[in-house]
């Protein structure tokens, strides 16, 4: 999913609970079932026409969207020395951090995209979480330490290369 699309989504839900539009309500006033609506507010891309349709149902031009989600804050994180190396030294591992983290593929979609051995992922996700860039949840799922866009800072060996 590419940045700015993700931004644009996540502004919309937010625009969603701020005026109290459920997904039902929004699904009924574009005459689609909730699971549609789910799907496109979930989906890689989305259609400058369903941006203008969503938008007029929450009654904001497509302009105030795509504004509100370019002042989307990105966060400068510093890696710790451990995390650098991590990343500097185990391609694996940086090239799954990169897929999941920063281009937001979800790991099923990188197991099917990249077919890398189950143990290789397996020990690049422990390895990660090891150095505390990632966490697994009780649901099986992933959560980042870092959460939104992201901008790595420092003078450190990754971010040198």
């Amino acid at each position: 999913m590419n940045i700015k699309t993700t931004a644009i989504l996540k502004q919309i839900k937010s625009e969603m609970k701020l005026r109290r539009i459920s997904y039902a309500v929004l699904a009924a006033r574009l005459s689609l079932s909730v699971s549609g609506i789910k799907k496109i507010l979930n989906a890689k891309d989305l259609s400058l026409q369903r941006l203008q349709q969503i938008c007029e149902v929450l009654e904001i031009s497509v302009i105030h969207i795509l504004q509100q989600s370019d002042e989307e804050q990105v966060q400068d994180v510093h890696l710790t020395i451990v995390q650098e190396d991590l990343l500097l030294r185990n391609k694996s591992a940086f090239h799954l951090y990169w897929k999941l983290r920063v281009e937001g593929l979800r790991l099923s979609e990188y197991q099917q995209r990249y077919t890398p051995k189950k143990d290789d992922v397996r020990k690049a996700l422990r390895a990660l979480e090891k150095v505390n860039l990632l966490k697994f949840l009780r649901d099986g799922s992933i959560e980042f330490a870092h959460r939104g866009l992201i901008r790595w800072q420092g003078d450190g060996p990754l971010v040198a290369h």
